[in-house]
């Protein structure tokens, strides 16, 4: 289990490091299922409500959304013609989740403003819907079909909930207790270049993505 969650929370670390007012908001937010005062020698936690913060969710919904690679396989029990094609009855059919988890007609629907946040990019929000009448933040639940980072049907990972929580947990435990804000990305060569930490595709179809080398940042203690 933890070759997924250790690089999905290792992403959602990275995105709030880059991204200071989100790292805000989410440390606003988890303060709100603490069941101790913050500075206790030993925190408690209200695991349930912890689990289901909205912006927390978003964000690793989102993060589950760009960075999980996986290719579920089906037996076809009968013949099945899917765009012109026919695929015949006894045949291994793999199901990639990549091209479903970027494309960009269904999720750009979701915010269809001029500056619509293109669908192969992060954006915490992504999956959060606001009540018109009393503001209330709630989570957008994908069409069927276009999201499936644990797989789908009788396959479905079983440990999915468990590792939900093991990687909300810890990155609450991480933004309680520490400051942390991007400086720079290195490369596996050790330098410095421009622009956003990719993934690393050689690991595409197996899981969880990990990132294609360091983000160099600032940490401090809060308390």
């Amino acid at each position: 289990m933890q070759g997924n969650t250790v690089p999905v929370t290792s992403w959602i670390l990275i995105e709030l490091a880059r991204d200071q007012e989100l790292l805000r908001t989410i440390r606003a937010e988890v303060k709100t299922a603490l069941l101790t005062p913050e500075t206790a020698a030993q925190v408690i936690w209200d695991i349930p409500k912890l689990v289901t913060l909205p912006v927390f969710t978003s964000v690793l919904t989102e993060c589950l959304r760009l960075r999980m690679s996986n290719n579920p396989n089906r037996l076809l029990t009968a013949d099945l013609e899917v765009g012109g094609y026919l695929l015949k009855a006894g045949n291994q059919v793999m199901l990639p989740n990549w091209n479903p988890h970027i494309r960009d007609p269904f999720w750009n629907e979701i915010d269809s403003s001029p500056n619509a946040h293109p669908a192969d990019k992060f954006w915490g929000k992504r999956f959060l819907i606001t009540d018109p009448e009393t503001g209330e933040l709630t989570n957008l639940r994908p069409r069927p079909g276009t999201y499936f980072p644990f797989g789908g049907g009788a396959t479905m990972c079983p440990g999915r909930f468990f590792a939900r929580q093991e990687i909300l947990i810890s990155v609450a435990v991480m933004v309680l207790k520490y400051d942390f804000e991007a400086i720079e990305v290195i490369d596996k060569k050790g330098r410095v270049v421009i622009g956003e930490l990719e993934y690393d595709r050689a690991g595409a179809g197996f899981g969880a993505l990990h990132p294609d080398g360091d983000l160099r940042c600032r940490i401090r203690e809060r308390m």
